[in-house]
């Protein structure tokens, strides 16, 4: 529940302040502002990762860093601000590239990418940040829900881009893993 993570994040928030743990600290900020950003209010979201960011700055945890950074660049993608947030997402992307356990957020940032440049009209380098997010995706689960919907990008992408024999390759992998 959503709610109840967001609770429970709270109280992280606050063992971490008390304990001075920061990177507990830091962790409990990123999830407060991913309640935010799943309850689609991302002006709320940025100033709560911007200061998960900051503290992660101040520890040098690039891996915090870069997962604060590109989740900021999620916020100012819902806000319709892309040109920022192509900037913090390859941000992100940068600075969590050399830690795998971080390959599920960059797989997430790159599919943002992907998303802002198919509606800016760069079909070509839409694909090519969702075949990177696909081929995470496919490394950590090639059977799940994600790869399932990677692949259903691609399809979109090809589809916008006029190509309709690799959109159905595309669609119908992507059935296969949901069937």
């Amino acid at each position: 529940d959503v709610e109840q993570s967001h609770q429970y994040a709270l109280r992280a928030y606050d063992i971490a302040e008390r304990k001075q743990n920061k990177q507990a600290k830091i962790l409990a900020i990123i999830q407060i502002g991913e309640y935010y950003l799943n309850r689609d209010k991302p002006q709320e979201a940025f100033p709560i990762l911007q200061q998960a960011y900051i503290v992660a700055n101040v520890i040098h945890d690039s891996l915090y860093m870069g997962i604060a950074k590109g989740k900021m660049g999620v916020a100012l993608y819902l806000e319709w601000k892309y040109s920022p947030a192509i900037s913090y997402l390859q941000d992100g992307i940068k600075l969590i590239k050399t830690y795998s356990k971080a390959n599920a957020h960059r797989a997430n940032f790159l599919n943002t990418l992907s998303y802002i440049f198919s509606r800016k009209g760069f079909y070509t380098t839409a694909i090519e940040y969702a075949r990177e997010a696909l081929e995470i995706r496919q490394q950590i689960d090639p059977t799940g829900e994600m790869t399932a919907r990677s692949l259903n990008t691609l399809g979109e992408f090809y589809l916008l881009q006029g190509n309709l024999r690799k959109a159905m390759e595309y669609f119908n992998s992507a059935l296969q893993i949901n069937q």
